[in-house]
């Protein structure tokens, strides 16, 4: 990431995902800047949704067998 102070560019502080979305803090070593960036949803966050639906349809399959 770019550091919209100065143009350098900025390290990855860290990264953390347990609230279920990626956050990233970045710093820029040049102006000495913090940038706190929200992205979208955690890869586990999706998978897990997914392995869920999937759980479900699977039950919903077997009721219906029944």
């Amino acid at each position: 990431m770019k550091c919209p102070d100065c143009g350098n560019e900025m390290d990855l502080v860290d990264k953390t995902t347990f609230t279920g979305r990626e956050v990233r803090d970045y710093y820029c070593n040049a102006c000495k800047r913090s940038v706190v960036e929200h992205g979208d949803t955690a890869l586990w966050q999706i998978l897990s949704d997914a392995r869920e639906e999937a759980e479900k349809a699977r039950k919903a399959d077997e009721k219906q067998k029944k």
